[in-house]
């Protein structure tokens, strides 16, 4: 069960993180890798992206995929392991 941090906006990591998930994983879009957030619904990947990195690009998203600073808190100590992406 891993918790997985993009911070980046470049697809090739949602390339690299793809074959490596599991059920139980969950990605976190943060920072500039909020802008990967329509990939990752279109790929269909378990991801989350905190609402305060959205706003601040101007960007949008269901409300069932967006989280708050609590909600990642709560993600961070549900899972495992960590691992974060960027370029």
């Amino acid at each position: 069960m891993t918790l997985h941090f993009v911070m980046a906006p470049d697809q090739q990591i949602l390339d690299k993180i793809t074959p490596l998930l599991s059920d139980a994983d969950t990605l976190i879009l943060l920072a500039d890798g909020a802008y990967l957030t329509h990939a990752a619904e279109n790929r269909k990947l378990p991801f989350r992206v905190r609402e305060k990195d959205l706003t601040a690009r101007g960007l949008t998203a269901t409300a069932e995929c967006t989280i708050n600073d609590q909600q990642w808190l709560a993600l961070t100590l549900d899972h495992e392991k960590t691992m974060s992406w960027a370029r």
